[in-house]
């Protein structure tokens, strides 16, 4: 059985020793130090995600994953160790900062979220064969969702970026020349879906009543092609959702 590289086995310690030590000077308020040091971590992500493939595979694979096909049926947190680390510390800051009312750190760890769902969806020109998205996927709504539903759950402001905003961002993103692979598009339309219906559980008309404000009126930048996926999938999710519950 293949074992974790040196290299994986130091990078997986240096984010395990990050993540204490961000949460704790979150806890003391450092939100300059704290939000550089994100910004730091978020350019090192990309930078690994740049690596050719062997270089990556060693960094961020499970070894097991080489040549393993079975590797599409494992949890998603067993596929890439690191990258859940790395998840785990946006989320642990975010979720500290939210709680502390820390408005410069949570920012940070949205637009960190943000920089994480780019690698996530790029480009078909970009797009890594040795890569499966998909999983790393699983593995960035697995933390994006549980901010999203405890945000939701106590009333907090944070609760509409977090449930759809990293959608429109993303895929109605106009002034990004790269845009991201469509095979992809499906996959996130699930997990916008499933925050819709976990939104219309928790929250009351007024939330729902602003989201749809936003898909209509914040969006005014997209594509001809974009507005027609938007009329044809979008909405009409929306407005059946919207009958079922009576929020018309």
């Amino acid at each position: 059985m293949p074992s974790t590289s040196d290299k994986q086995l130091q990078l997986l310690k240096a984010l395990e020793a990050l993540n204490d030590i961000l949460v704790s000077e979150t806890k003391k308020g450092k939100e300059k130090r704290v939000t550089a040091s994100i910004k730091k971590l978020i350019d090192q992500i990309e930078n690994i995600f740049a690596l050719e493939q062997k270089q990556f595979e060693n960094l961020m694979f499970n070894p097991d994953s080489n040549g393993n096909e079975s590797y599409f049926f494992w949890n998603y947190d067993d596929y890439s160790k690191p990258y859940t680390l790395v998840n785990k510390i946006l989320f642990d800051l975010y979720q500290t900062a939210m709680h502390s009312n820390i408005q410069e750190i949570t920012l940070q760890a949205y637009i960190g979220l943000i920089h994480l769902l780019k690698l996530l969806t790029p480009s078909s020109r970009q797009t890594q064969n040795h890569i499966n998205y998909e999983k790393l996927l699983e593995v960035y709504f697995s933390f994006h969702n549980k901010l999203f539903r405890n945000s939701i759950e106590i009333n907090d402001p944070h609760s509409h970026p977090l449930a759809y905003r990293w959608y429109t961002e993303r895929v109605f993103n106009w002034y990004d020349t790269e845009r991201f692979n469509i095979k992809l598009l499906p996959v996130l339309d699930k997990y916008l879906f499933n925050n819709m219906l976990y939104a219309i559980k928790y929250s009351n008309r007024k939330w729902f009543k602003e989201f749809l404000s936003w898909m209509h009126h914040g969006i005014v930048f997209m594509t001809t092609l974009m507005q027609i996926y938007m009329n044809l999938q979008i909405m009409k999710v929306i407005m059946n959702l919207m009958k079922s519950y009576s929020l018309n």
